[in-house]
């Protein structure tokens, strides 16, 4: 009886001390990260000041089944927003593998698409990237403004005529259930984010941008006409053809 009560005591104290953990701030950005940022994820520029971003601390439950406090940088306009939709993913227990700023995933010498790639092969969810513009119309990315999340990437893949990550074999069936952190309409995370008017890349034509929840929701013209593809895009691996005529149709 002792050990019984000394438990359901134990087990009070971890759901009250997990919940005194939980974490959901939005700041103006602090001097160490203005100097982690800048020359990286954000340069000097007309479009988008330091002033116009907030540094959020967000807490979030893991892939391991623990609670993490990752951090994102976002636009100031959405930032009470986007911490009420993590606070209601948090809540509905919608797993994130990771949180992090895109500025780690730098390296010297390594183009700024690869950066991306990095992050998206470490299924890092985060939304702020000034780079970001679209070749060849140079097309201005809603991550460049921070108005645009990606949320675990690996296992919710970008597809046109290629799949980005190259191994994302495992998870072009989206009909899968309890795989962590997948998005498809019927996962709590599509549900909170369309309550709040964003527009998820699973829903595009043409291609499916499964991981991106946009804001404005805006496509870029090389989403809409693959025939005017980057490169850089052009270098992904192939998808299924049966997984093409499922695009196109859509």
């Amino acid at each position: 009886m002792k050990k019984q009560y000394l438990l359901i005591l134990f087990t009070m104290w971890s759901i009250i001390n997990l919940n005194a953990q939980e974490t959901f701030i939005a700041e103006s950005i602090p001097e160490s990260i203005k100097k982690q940022i800048t020359g990286k994820s954000w340069v000097p520029n007309e479009l988008i000041q330091l002033e116009d971003l907030r540094y959020l601390s967000i807490s979030f439950l893991g892939f391991d089944n623990k609670l993490h406090v990752g951090h994102m940088i976002v636009n100031k306009d959405i930032a009470q927003e986007v911490l009420q939709i993590f606070k209601e993913l948090f809540d509905q227990k919608f797993q994130i593998e990771k949180m992090q700023l895109i500025d780690n995933y730098f390296k010297e010498g390594l183009p700024l698409n690869e950066i991306d790639n990095l992050s998206v092969d470490d299924n890092n969810t985060y939304c702020f990237f000034f780079y970001r513009t679209v070749d060849p119309s140079k097309f201005i990315s809603e991550h460049s403004t921070g108005m645009a999340i990606d949320i675990n990437p690996r296992v919710n893949p970008w597809l046109s005529s290629y799949m980005c990550p190259k191994d994302a074999q495992n998870y072009l069936d989206r009909e899968q259930k309890n795989i962590k952190g997948f998005i498809n309409t019927e996962s709590s995370c599509y549900t909170i984010f369309q309550k709040y008017g964003w527009v998820w890349g699973g829903d595009w034509r043409n291609v499916k941008d499964y991981h991106h929840f946009s804001k404005n929701g805006r496509c870029p013209q090389w989403f809409v006409d693959t025939s005017v593809e980057p490169e850089w895009i052009k270098a992904k691996v192939e998808i299924p053809d049966s997984l093409k005529k499922e695009i196109q149709n859509s």
